[in-house]
């Protein structure tokens, strides 16, 4: 029941980096198709 809460917080941190992993590659697509917009 100890270990419950600590592994609980290392979900939450996984699952929090995968957001914001997948967050950056969104602004990263975002900026590539705005840079290449801009080229055109």
């Amino acid at each position: 029941m100890t270990e419950d809460p600590h592994r609980l917080a290392a979900m939450m941190n996984k699952s929090q980096r995968l957001v914001l992993g997948l967050l950056v590659l969104l602004l990263v697509d975002i900026i590539w198709v705005s840079s290449s917009e801009l080229t055109k």
